[in-house]
């Protein structure tokens, strides 16, 4: 009988957690867009373009407080495509450049300089820094973007892009491509250098 307490309170923790996760995110749908690459070389989407929240695994929200951008697609089968420079030093460094692209699951975390998404008024832009890991090669790496921009177009869509075009006007920085790449293995990070990785997608409320 005491077990069956034990198991019934921690049913009903986690289901109180996740009631509390879900009044605090805000769901969202990502829609990957050219990356608008000179070279051929970035991150682009699968084949499908549209990610959405809770549609076959795919986690897609405003974090707690409205400051964090997520796109999680690990265990869902579905994935992002990153094709490197096979020139790049650090993309040799990490075993990267060995063929003409890498499909892998992903983990993006971006957190808005300005502060809340859904404050930023229509037509306003700010910027932001973004974490992208992916898995490949039974390793963990990181992308790690320090100048995003994103643009609010309209009442319901958010652009995120690398290009400095994108946000028309002097938003008081510049938007680049520019990421460190590094890996996580047994708990040690390894950098091994930038790299031009252009991306760009909308996040849109459900």
């Amino acid at each position: 009988m005491r077990n069956g307490r034990i198991v019934l309170v921690a049913v009903l923790v986690l289901g109180l957690a996740t009631l509390v996760w879900a009044a605090k995110s805000t769901p969202l749908q990502a829609t990957f867009l050219p990356n608008l690459s000179s070279t051929g070389f970035g991150v682009s989407d699968d084949g499908n373009p549209t990610y959405t929240n809770n549609v076959g695994g795919v986690k897609v929200y405003f974090g707690v407080n409205n400051g964090n951008a997520n796109i999680v697609t690990y265990s869902s089968g579905r994935t992002l495509t990153f094709r490197f420079d096979p020139a790049s030093g650090a993309a040799s460094a990490a075993a990267l450049n060995g063929s003409p692209a890498v499909s892998a699951e992903v983990d993006f975390y971006g957190i808005n300089y300005y502060g809340q998404f859904q404050s930023m008024g229509v037509g306003t832009t700010a910027q932001m820094k973004g974490s992208l890991q992916f898995k490949a090669n039974n390793t963990t790496y990181e992308l790690l973007y320090q100048s995003l921009a994103v643009k609010r177009t309209s009442a319901t869509t958010w652009l995120i892009t690398t290009d400095p075009v994108d946000p028309g006007g002097n938003p008081g920085f510049t938007a680049n491509d520019q990421a460190e790449l590094s890996s996580f293995r047994r708990r040690t990070r390894v950098v091994y250098g930038a790299v031009n990785m252009p991306m760009r997608f909308q996040v849109t409320l459900q």
